[in-house]
């Protein structure tokens, strides 16, 4: 939902072994604000390093008292 989430999530993502990279694609709302309802990450990994579900797990796993965080793998 902000930019601190995806800093969040981001972070949670680069420790799984086997992830190369992390972007996210964010929708812009007017010139100047990034809307982040409907975010989403794209993660390159090593092939047959890391699961869709060790991804999971980490994204859901960097939530906190005031944000919580959902996945599912999207094409």
């Amino acid at each position: 939902t902000c930019g601190a989430c995806v800093k969040d999530i981001r972070s949670a993502l680069i420790k799984v072994p086997g992830v190369k990279a992390v972007e996210f694609q964010l929708n812009k709302k007017g010139l100047f604000f990034l809307d982040y309802s409907d975010a989403r990450a794209v993660i390159r990994c090593e092939p047959g390093k890391t699961t869709v579900t060790a991804l999971i797990i980490a994204i859901e796993g960097a939530s906190s008292l005031t944000s919580t965080y959902k996945a599912k793998p999207v094409n």
